[in-house]
Formats: structure tokens, C-alpha cells, sequence
């Protein structure tokens, strides 16, 4: 990626993860990852002369990076538990004397007559 100008890297990653995507509900739309790759790759991957082993290669390739997509984001480790939230501000440190309504910097000029 060194070699690769920051767009087309950033391009390449987002259409890795469409395809994931697509590829999740490849019971439904049968998109698979060699499909994909397949249909793909020869926009991808341009060639002078294109031939079909060239095609074949570049197509493993594509599926080859779109499954490493697949087999991230299935790996990805749980979250961690969320700490309980603590009541460490005490009620005397609130101001109860001024409701929101009757403060000026809330309502600014507004006015209830129109």
C-alpha cells in the first residue's frame, strides 16, 4: 500500500467491505466472494492484454482479500463489559433555584405573543 496513493487505498478498503456486506446475504442475492471476485477484477485489475490466466489470478486475488474482509470482521473480539455509572456528583453541587424555563440564556428573546 506505500506504492498506492492514499484515494485509491481508501477506495479499495470501501468497496472490500461492500462486498463483505453483499457477501452476508449471499443466500439471498447469491453473491459470493468468488462471484464477486469474478466480476470485479477485471475492473480492478487492468491489464495491457488481458488473458485468462491474468483474469483467473486477479479474480483469486480479489476473493482472496474480500474472504481476509470476511474472516475480520468475524474474528473481531467482544466488547468489553460497560462499568456501572457512578453518582459521583452530589445534588448539592446543582443549581435549584432557576428552572430551564425562567433562564434568560435558554430563551433569549423569544416571546410568546406571536
Amino acid at each position: 500500500s506505500s506504492d498506492l496513493p492514499p484515494q485509491y487505498w481508501l477506495t479499495l478498503q470501501y468497496l472490500l467491505k461492500h462486498f463483505f456486506k453483499l457477501c452476508q446475504s449471499s443466500s439471498k442475492n447469491l453473491l459470493s466472494a468468488r462471484t464477486l471476485a469474478e466480476v470485479f477484477s477485471p475492473l480492478l485489475f487492468r491489464t495491457q492484454t488481458p488473458s485468462s490466466e491474468n483474469i483467473e489470478h486477479h479474480a483469486k486475488i480479489l476473493e482472496v482479500l474480500i474472504a481476509s474482509d470476511l474472516n475480520e470482521a468475524q474474528s473481531a473480539p467482544a466488547l468489553p463489559p460497560k462499568p456501572p455509572k457512578s453518582s459521583a456528583l452530589p445534588n448539592s453541587t446543582m443549581n435549584h433555584t432557576v428552572t430551564l424555563q425562567d433562564a434568560e440564556w435558554y430563551w433569549g428573546d423569544i416571546s410568546r405573543g406571536k
